[in-house]
């Protein structure tokens, strides 16, 4: 039903030379002399379901113009409508919320130690009653929605799923979580296409249940959608060496299921505002997933960013490739930053590259999770990308709009030498041959607020506006030239400290809701970031950089709000490895340690950090508002042991 549509869009682009840059910006060769050779060409995509979500590639018509036809963009039946899933994705809970059903059937729900929990759940997927008013509540989501054509049912965003003896029965026989959530969505499935033959039933096979099942086949009306999220994307996902267990799963749902989606990251979505160098495995990658037999991939990238890295030529090259997945990835590109940069174009290809260079020679994975460049960006890499940006901007500087396009696209770098002037020594660094930085931290802080705020800048993160990182940025900026002294019971440690985390290092989470910036006098900065008593989530988080890998003692500085008639957990803090999947160094700590205005100095233990290792501070206890605001100051990590 698209095809007249896409058949003229692909006579414009292909034959008479039409560009469209993006939802504003096009280019319209102009000739006295057009002629059109014979043509009789035949083509039918080869990837059904495709979607690219960026801010601007939702945009209609500039998504028809993509030939993007999958969730996310609005198009109307003019442009040949869209592929509409019902929930979209972690629909255990949209369909049968623990906050309505949990307090009658709490056996509908996870059984993790002992006891069903309702907060941070999955569904006990072994539980007929369960499945019967899941079912119900799916059947009627359909009939006010006929037109959509798929539903969601799959799994909740967290990994707590349910152990009961039932369902790890069925764990048993599978050897694979996802063989549990796969034998109760094909009986979901099986119910659905009795009223509804041609709908789709949509599950994910995400962070643990990403590995294939042993024994269950996906029914003839169930799509299975891969999900790349634990990848690296420095190398490809089939081939990379780096990725031998998502190639692995790949294959193994290859071999099992028809009717394969793909769920690939674009971005990095813990910092939308740094350089992120997938560029060379976007085409392998998707070219990879057509040859496996993928039917539909969802591409996500920087989704609610306007500034992150090259967006507009991203979901340029990505668009064309889901409609060919054979063209070349690497020509699109060169011909995107030419169109669109003009003269600097060339220059910007050489910024990638370089960028690409740097990742590559040092072994690092690339995650969409990380917070900072460290494990791959050197000081050397941030001094030749800067050079070479520098040329970028000179080649268009008499131009106008060429040069707002090159200054935009240059925020992500700005922010990369603020990220790595925050845990360098910056008066040894500025005094280097060749340091091409910021001279003066201060005026770069300025500046890059600046220029964020001109070109639209709304989120650094997916969990952050960017209003909340310019406060902390701000506060960096005040504390510059000064030195926050240490807890008494530290100063011993003063020569072996390596490292303090301020307010500013943390990566918040749901900054405003979760935690906040907030104004503290008592605080080593004046401020300090509190975490209202209200939840019991991971609001505080810091992904160590390769810099500070090795063993540390770690000492957390907090408070906690006090409250009449109140004893209980305040806080949680710990680690948290990504590759074992364990928590370290846990402590819970009660009101009576914390409470008050100064604050508590908490020794976490001594600890060896690796690349996954993420701090974490959370309010414990009932989700009450009695529990009390905890107020965090910094870590300190020293070599040594304070004396107790």
């Amino acid at each position: 039903k698209r095809g007249t549509l896409y058949a003229v869009y692909t006579f414009l682009e292909d034959v008479a030379g039409v560009r469209w840059w993006n939802s504003n910006d096009e280019f319209i060769p102009k000739t006295h002399n057009f002629s059109i050779p014979e043509l009789n060409i035949l083509y039918s995509p080869k990837i059904k379901f495709r979607d690219c979500l960026y801010q601007d590639a939702k945009k209609v018509p500039f998504a028809a113009r993509l030939k993007i036809n999958g969730h996310f963009p609005e198009l109307s039946r003019e442009y040949g409508g869209q592929h509409k899933v019902l929930g979209w994705c972690h629909t255990f809970r949209q369909l049968l919320p623990s906050e309505k059903y949990f307090s009658k059937h709490p056996d509908w729900y996870s059984f993790i130690s002992g006891k069903r929990i309702e907060k941070g759940t999955q569904l006990c997927l072994t539980n007929p009653e369960m499945r019967k008013e899941f079912t119900a509540n799916a059947l009627k989501w359909i009939r006010d929605n006929t037109n959509a054509g798929y539903i969601a049912v799959s799994q909740n965003d967290n990994r707590s799923s349910c152990k009961c003896k039932a369902c790890k029965k069925v764990l048993a026989e599978e050897g694979a979580e996802s063989g549990v959530v796969l034998r109760f969505v094909n009986a979901v499935a099986e119910d659905i296409e009795k009223e509804f033959p041609d709908f789709k039933v949509v599950t994910l096979a995400y962070q643990y249940t990403e590995k294939p099942p042993q024994k269950t086949r996906p029914r003839k009306n169930v799509i299975v959608q891969l999900c790349s999220i634990e990848s690296s994307f420095a190398q490809p996902l089939l081939t990379g060496p780096q990725n031998k267990e998502f190639s692995r799963n790949l294959l193994g749902w290859q071999k099992i299921t028809p009717q394969l989606f793909i769920w690939n990251y674009l971005a990095n979505f813990s910092n939308y505002l740094l350089p992120y160098p997938n560029y060379r495995v976007i085409g392998p990658n998707i070219r990879d997933f057509y040859n496996s037999g993928a039917v539909g991939v969802f591409a996500q990238g920087d989704y609610q960013s306007v500034t992150g890295d090259f967006l507009f030529m991203r979901a340029w090259v990505v668009g064309h490739l889901l409609w060919n997945p054979e063209a070349d990835a690497t020509a699109l590109r060169k011909e995107f930053l030419s169109g669109y940069y003009g003269s600097a174009g060339p220059v910007l290809e050489e910024y990638l590259m370089c960028l690409s260079k740097e990742l590559e020679t040092s072994g690092a994975a690339l995650r969409c999770d990380r917070n900072e460049t460290s494990t791959w960006l050197s000081l050397l890499g941030l001094n030749q990308a800067t050079a070479i940006f520098d040329r970028a901007q000179e080649k268009v500087k008499g131009e106008p709009i060429l040069r707002e396009r090159v200054e935009s696209a240059r925020i992500p770098l700005d922010n990369a030498w603020l990220e790595y002037l925050k845990r360098a020594d910056s008066k040894k660094i500025t005094g280097l041959p060749g340091y091409r930085g910021p001279k003066d931290i201060s005026v770069a802080i300025d500046e890059f607020l600046l220029k964020a705020k001109r070109y639209g800048t709304k989120n650094y993160s997916e969990t952050e506006r960017f209003s909340n990182y310019k406060d902390r940025l701000k506060l960096w900026q005040s504390t510059l030239g000064k030195k926050a002294s240490l807890p008494p019971s530290l100063e011993m440690l003063e020569n072996n400290v390596a490292h303090t985390l301020a307010p500013w290092d943390f990566k918040v989470i749901k900054a405003g809701k979760w935690a906040i910036l907030a104004e503290d006098t008592t605080s080593s900065f004046g401020k300090a970031i509190k975490m209202p008593g209200n939840h019991r989530q991971w609001a505080l988080q810091y992904p160590f950089p390769e810099s500070l890998f090795g063993t540390w003692h770690l000492y957390l500085e907090a408070r906690c709000d006090v409250l009449k008639n109140y004893s209980g957990p305040a806080m949680t803090c710990g680690l948290y490895d990504k590759a074992s999947k364990k928590e370290m160094n846990s402590l819970i700590v009660t009101s009576e340690k914390l409470q008050g205005s100064d604050y508590k100095l908490l020794y976490m233990g001594k600890a060896k950090i690796t690349g996954d290792t993420i701090f974490f501070a959370a309010p414990a206890g009932s989700v009450t508002n009695k529990t009390p605001d905890v107020w965090v100051n910094r870590l300190v990590l020293s070599r040594k042991e304070a004396i107790k």
